[in-house]
């Protein structure tokens, strides 16, 4: 076989690899940024006290819940999965800290789900992360 075709066939076989074995966690890693940027959107809404503006972010409208008191946040953790060919679900763990009067529990944290369907993001569900 000639030098010229085994280049080829090598370059061609690395190409593949990269393919198959790269992008998917590179689809993840980005599904993964895409929830965190989501999130600290929505947060920011809180902080500044407009939470109406965060409601367009919610999955189910009806579940967005009002809140305008938040002092600040840490993002603590975050967790991707893969639902479907394309699609993600990704799990955000924040440390949330309310103003003193809120009715909030403060320094609690509390758990955004993020969908990704068809490169479009979500927040399907929004809950307290129960102490262990």
């Amino acid at each position: 076989m000639d030098k010229t075709l085994k280049t080829f066939i090598g370059f061609i076989l690395f190409i593949f690899f990269l393919g198959v074995i790269l992008a998917p966690g590179m689809a993840q890693r980005k599904a993964s940024s895409s929830a965190q940027s989501l999130v600290k959107t929505v947060l920011n809404y809180w902080k500044n006290g407009d939470a109406a503006s965060g409601k367009a972010l919610w999955l189910n409208q009806s579940r967005f819940p009002d809140i305008y008191d938040l002092k600040s946040y840490t993002i603590q953790k975050t967790s991707t999965e893969k639902i479907g060919k394309k699609d993600f679900l990704t799990k955000v763990h924040v440390q949330m800290h309310f103003n003193p009067n809120s009715l909030m529990p403060d320094e609690k944290v509390w758990v955004f789900e993020i969908q990704q369907k068809k490169r479009v993001n979500a927040v399907s569900d929004f809950y307290l992360l129960k102490d262990d």
